[in-house]
């Protein structure tokens, strides 16, 4: 685990007392990491946070909602379909670890671990997806955000029936 992702995972537990920019921002920030072609976070850093569908917290419903709408508004379908595929049998990266080898060969070893389970946190997002963002004013049917709402769902949805 990066520190990259654990530095988020404090802050996640944090977001009900930020301000409202940092919120946006954090997601920004996130969204960019996700989606940018080098693959600096998967999807899985969300499982940390808090989807209570009854009960959660205004500031987690922001924080999701600028999240998903800057993933959605700056990627194409087919990497949407990779990214909320993290994890399953349907994605083709594995969680490889880096192990320093007690060898003076200076080569260090791969260790390849099985592959993460996130199929309760795709049937969240499902959840959140329909319940917050299928109402949002940038779902016009035709956008880049319609198509990818609608690939996400049915990642999401496809991943969980498959597991």
């Amino acid at each position: 685990i990066g520190v990259l992702m654990l530095t988020f995972w404090d802050a996640f537990k944090q977001l009900e007392s930020f301000p409202v920019r940092k919120v946006a921002n954090l997601a920004k920030l996130l969204a960019h990491l996700i989606g940018s072609a080098n693959k600096c976070l998967t999807i899985g850093v969300l499982k940390r946070v808090e989807f209570s569908p009854s009960d959660m917290p205004e500031s987690v419903v922001v924080f999701l909602s600028i999240f998903l709408s800057a993933l959605f508004e700056s990627n194409e379908v087919e990497h949407i379909h990779k990214i909320f595929a993290h994890g399953t049998s349907n994605s083709s990266m594995a969680v490889k670890h880096h192990v320093d080898s007690d060898e003076d060969d200076g080569k260090d070893k791969v260790q390849t671990t099985k592959k993460e389970d996130l199929s309760d946190l795709r049937e969240s997002l499902s959840v959140f997806l329909l319940q917050y963002l299928k109402s949002s004013p940038k779902n016009v049917e035709g956008s880049a955000f319609h198509s990818n709402l609608l690939a996400a769902i049915e990642t999401c949805d496809e991943s969980n029936t498959a597991s």
